[in-house]
């Protein structure tokens, strides 16, 4: 997450603009740490307009909202098998590999296009 801050900074995105949410208060304050330690007194980066967590973030807005999900290891492994039995989360699985690898795809992408404007 804070790789796609810093990326979004160096493309000159406003840091004024974006905010990072996490669901846990405990990935907040990670988050928090890491973007300290490598944006905080950096010119280039700074820190961005919020860092908080989404039951503090409703009934606000930024332009650009970076939303980070994750889960406890046993959760996501117990979430990960139950695809392999039922249909529809199986489907669903894929649908979010694919919505991934699109996203991937864009990011190779945007920084083609930033490579090409640099030279």
């Amino acid at each position: 997450m804070v790789a796609t801050y810093m990326y979004m900074r160096l493309c000159g995105y406003p840091a004024e603009r974006i905010t990072i949410l996490a669901t846990y208060n405990g990935q907040k304050m990670l988050l928090r740490d890491v973007l300290n330690e490598r944006c905080g007194r950096h010119p280039l980066f700074g820190l961005p307009a919020r860092v908080t967590t989404v039951d503090k973030y409703q009934g606000q807005q930024n332009d650009y909202v970076l939303l980070s999900l994750v889960g406890p290891p046993r959760v996501s492994l117990k979430r990960a098998l139950d695809c392999t039995v039922d249909p529809w989360r199986a489907a669903l699985a894929r649908d979010v590999q694919l919505w991934w690898l699109f996203l991937l795809f864009v990011a190779v992408v945007l920084l083609l296009l930033a490579i090409q404007a640099i030279a």
